[in-house]
């Protein structure tokens, strides 16, 4: 009998382990299905204030320059009826580890039909806007216009 007395031990540990991997495996579900219960009461009970989408139209123009600048250009009509005032960041696609990695957009007031120009951009530079009572509105540099 003495024999078996380790195999009947390694078998009585390893039921220990398991039956303890089971209950750690149950809790960590409930209480992620009770947090997630409780995150979405939390959010249905605050009011969704969307702003509504910028009234942009863009279209892009790609410029021959013998400059040493990227190519591509953003034009952006202003298509609601009002003049609207925005400013916004370029995240660069490509950078250099001694230049910053965004470019700021000075604010500005473009006219109602009118058309602001960004220049200088590259493919897959991502341009956001912050046009005043709208929400942020951005745009991903394609690779030919």
């Amino acid at each position: 009998m003495s024999k078996h007395t380790p195999i009947c031990a390694r078998i009585l540990a390893s039921r220990h382990v398991l039956a303890f991997s089971a209950c750690m495996l149950t809790s960590v579900t409930l209480s992620v299905s009770v947090g997630a219960d409780g995150a979405a009461t939390a959010r249905a009970d605050k009011p969704a204030t969307a702003l509504a989408t910028a009234p942009w139209k863009a279209s892009f123009k790609k410029e021959a320059s013998g400059k040493n600048e990227a190519p591509m250009v953003l034009l952006l009509k202003n298509e609601s009826k009002q003049a609207l005032t925005v400013s916004g960041t370029i995240t660069l696609s490509v950078v250099v580890h001694n230049r910053p990695k965004t470019r700021d957009l000075p604010s500005q007031t473009v006219a109602a039909g009118a058309v602001l120009t960004i220049d200088n951009l590259a493919p897959d530079d991502k341009v956001t806007l912050n046009t005043t009572g709208f929400a942020p509105w951005s745009v991903v540099v394609p690779y030919k216009p």
